[in-house]
């Protein structure tokens, strides 16, 4: 999709992080935002606290999208992203970074993971990272995105500089 698809982008965009995402890899926050002061010199990363209880990705990111733009004189992006684990009933899902309960860390969501799966065969533990992300205007959506990658969870960790469930991600490319 590009730009001339569709007309947004005349006023800058705020892509809004809540506490789950504030970690992304900045290649990935950098890319977004660079797209978008290629279009316009008003670019910003935000970081909010909006209370929401919504069990599904894309309504979690809708709902960030959708209040901030209320309150933003431009566009705002924001999505919502987890790990879902076939023989956890797509779990943890929405709730990846709290995955292990207040004062969740990677390393404790990481030790639950391999616990709870560690029942299943290797072959059971099918999962997926999955991303819905949300462009909003003034209380209205201008676009809606998912995408997922899929591999199996492992039991031992590997690789290096990973962060949050990375180290037990396995992509069979």
């Amino acid at each position: 999709m590009n730009r001339e698809d569709f007309e947004i982008l005349n006023t800058g965009i705020i892509y809004f992080d809540n506490g789950a995402t504030t970690f992304k890899p900045e290649c990935v926050i950098n890319s977004i935002v660079d797209y978008y002061k290629n279009y316009s010199a008003n670019a910003h990363r935000g970081d909010y606290t909006i209370s929401y209880k919504v069990d599904v990705a894309y309504e979690n990111a809708r709902k960030k999208a959708l209040e901030i733009s209320l309150m933003a004189d431009c566009d705002v992006m924001s999505d919502d992203s987890g790990l879902c684990v076939d023989c956890l009933n797509g779990g943890p899902g929405v709730y990846s970074a709290r995955f292990s309960g207040e004062g969740a860390t990677d390393e404790k969501n990481n030790a639950l993971l391999v616990e709870k799966v560690s029942a299943f065969p290797e072959n059971e533990r099918t999962a997926r990272y999955v991303c819905d992300l949300v462009l909003a205007r003034a209380g209205k959506e201008i676009l809606h995105a998912e995408g997922s990658c899929e591999g199996i969870i492992i039991t031992e960790a590997k690789g290096e500089n990973g962060f949050g469930y990375d180290p037990y991600f396995f992509y069979p490319p």
